[in-house]
């Protein structure tokens, strides 16, 4: 008889391979959706910082290069807006010359309606407490036409010709993160955007944790 030189091989079962291929299958998709969402988010965070310095950067330009008042404009979590604008969207609005609403100077949208990317939101910055009367940019709100839209409401920073902002910097504050719908931010969520704009020079002030 011929010896076995497989004699004390200990092998594994159909069963118990199966098993230990599907464990690697669930760890795999668990790794990938917790890094490749953790990436996407981020990409997506970066993307709408940029777009929304830029549309603040272009409200700035525009008011020193037309001598005339501007305002970036956040569409806010008001119900006479549109679901998909609330805290997602942002125009830029110009004074209209000779003009006024109720003894103030009436705005009108310059651009379209911008989106950030899918899930990103404009939300207030909680942990900044303003003096009394101060107010952050979110809670500074005006309406105006847009779209089929009679009365859309929206938060804005305001550009004087000279670039300037109107309202002190510590007043043109909010942030740019994760949220679960408009005006919820996601919990335990530290990876935000946190975007100001300094008055006297109208500079756009980006901080990331």
């Amino acid at each position: 008889m011929l010896p076995n030189r497989h004699r004390g091989w200990v092998g594994f079962s159909l069963v118990e391979l199966l098993a230990v291929i599907s464990i690697i299958v669930v760890m795999l998709g668990i790794g990938a959706y917790i890094f490749g969402g953790n990436s996407s988010f981020a990409a997506a965070l970066s993307t709408s910082t940029t777009q929304v310095a830029g549309g603040i950067e272009g409200a700035r330009q525009l008011a020193v290069t037309t001598n005339c008042r501007t305002r970036f404009g956040v569409l806010t979590n008001d119900p006479a807006n549109k679901e998909e604008w609330r805290l997602r969207s942002y125009v830029v609005l110009k004074e209209a010359p000779g003009s006024s609403l109720n003894g103030q100077a009436a705005f009108s949208a310059v651009t379209s309606v911008e989106y950030l990317r899918t899930g990103i939101y404009v939300q207030r910055d909680v942990s900044v407490d303003l003096p009394k009367g101060g107010k952050q940019m979110l809670e500074r709100t005006a309406t105006t036409a847009l779209q089929d839209v009679a009365s859309a409401q929206y938060a804005y920073i305001e550009f004087l010709p000279t670039g300037a902002a109107t309202t002190s910097t510590s007043e043109n504050i909010f942030m740019i993160e994760r949220g679960m719908e408009p005006g919820v931010s996601l919990p335990n969520n530290h990876n935000f955007a946190r975007i100001g704009v300094t008055q006297h020079t109208g500079r756009v002030r980006i901080e990331r944790p």
